[in-house]
């Protein structure tokens, strides 16, 4: 309204002021006389409007304070819930590996019931064969054939587990090292020793147990 005031007497309300004022018609400041009152009201005026622009940046900021707080508000809920659903997934997760375990557990106690209860077969074959001549630290292998079964129709299948032992003593220094059945109806028998050995001039007898 006015760039400056300059009192005419005493600052009642009777008393008025010159103020100096721009006129934007004509660019120009022209001095008036004005109220104590007017001059209060004006001032008054713009205190209330700072008051105001300061109430609304205020308004403002609770209101972006307030949606902050229930963004993070609603943040902390999402975290809550899928945490909650985490935790869910994991005791489900730990429930079914617990399961798993005991399923697991219960086949293999079944299982082994079930080998406890069915004893271990054994099938009993007879053979004859002569000696090989052997050489002294040299492995030799002794075929077996025309296996004999205990019981009518039994046959020896290739792979299986099979214990060899004569029918009468070896001579001395002659070691049975390992045998096995390398075909149906044929056992291989490894022989080692620390002699020379001449072959043998009859056929001993082999005894064979295979282990089901």
């Amino acid at each position: 309204m006015a760039d400056d005031y300059l009192p005419s007497g005493p600052l009642d309300g009777a008393v008025t002021l010159m103020a100096s004022q721009h006129d934007p018609a004509t660019g120009r400041w022209r001095r008036r006389r004005v109220s104590i009152n007017e001059v209060a009201a004006f001032i008054l005026a713009g205190q209330a409007a700072r008051d105001a622009a300061q109430d609304a940046a205020l308004a403002a900021e609770i209101r972006a304070r307030g949606a902050a707080d229930a963004a993070e508000a609603l943040a902390r809920s999402d975290t809550a819930t899928a945490l909650s659903a985490e935790v869910q997934a994991r005791r489900t997760a730990d429930a079914a590996e617990a399961k798993a375990r005991g399923d697991a557990d219960t086949a293999q106690a079944a299982r082994a019931a079930a080998l406890e209860a069915k004893p271990e077969e054994a099938a009993a074959f007879t053979a004859s064969a002569k000696l090989p001549a052997l050489t002294a630290l040299l492995p030799v292998t002794l075929t077996l054939t025309g296996l004999v079964p205990a019981r009518a129709g039994d046959v020896l299948r290739a792979g299986e587990r099979v214990v060899v032992a004569p029918a009468a003593a070896l001579p001395a220094g002659l070691n049975i090292a390992a045998a096995f059945v390398s075909a149906d109806g044929v056992v291989s028998v490894q022989l080692t020793t620390g002699l020379t050995l001449a072959a043998g001039a009859a056929p001993i007898g082999w005894n064979i147990t295979a282990l089901r």
